[in-house]
């Protein structure tokens, strides 16, 4: 005889909740992470293939140039390549895909507030909402801990939500199978 103790009803999904705290930061951390990398990777290629090509050597000979190399191209430029990159790697995976690679190993994903795709206009003004989140000391990003839709003010300001996407279900679901 079986005395295990059937479950009445499943818990609800997860699917298209707003997505918490927590789970964001990890994924943002992730994406930090593949950012950092990849642009390391790709900022030694770059020295490398520089470097085979003799560029600095050609700079050195003329002064003029030597400087110009040492001043603009070195450093500004690199700059300035690496926030385009990061820019592009969010605006693109936000309206192209909807989720950047963190967020899809944590399983949400981004959505205007009608439920679509964002634009890349939209996209644009979320990560610029990136900035002014950061600019009041993080308090933009902790806003998604007190609000009830968990937006922070990059989501007000361009009108996203963040949901998960799979069917996550509480933990309570597994310990009953196993009793």
């Amino acid at each position: 005889m079986n005395t295990k103790p059937k479950p009445t009803a499943l818990p609800i999904s997860q699917l298209g909740y707003y997505a918490g705290f927590f789970t964001r930061l990890t994924a943002f951390f992730v994406d930090v992470f593949i950012v950092g990398a990849s642009t390391v990777v790709g900022s030694w290629f770059i020295k490398v293939i520089s470097g085979m090509l003799q560029f600095q050597a050609i700079f050195s000979r003329v002064p003029v140039l030597r400087d110009y190399y040492n001043r603009i191209v070195e450093s500004p430029l690199d700059q300035l390549l690496i926030l385009l990159y990061v820019i592009s790697y969010f605006v693109f995976f936000w309206a192209i895909v909807g989720q950047t690679p963190g967020k899809a190993l944590l399983g949400i994903r981004i959505i205007s507030v009608a439920g679509k795709k964002l634009s890349v206009g939209r996209a644009l003004l979320r990560y610029l909402g990136y900035w002014i989140s950061t600019a009041g000391l993080l308090l933009g990003f902790l806003w998604i801990l007190v609000d009830d839709r968990r937006q922070g003010w990059h989501d007000k300001i361009s009108g996203t939500y963040v949901v998960y996407t799979w069917h996550a279900r509480p933990d309570e679901k597994f310990l009953v199978e196993e009793i």
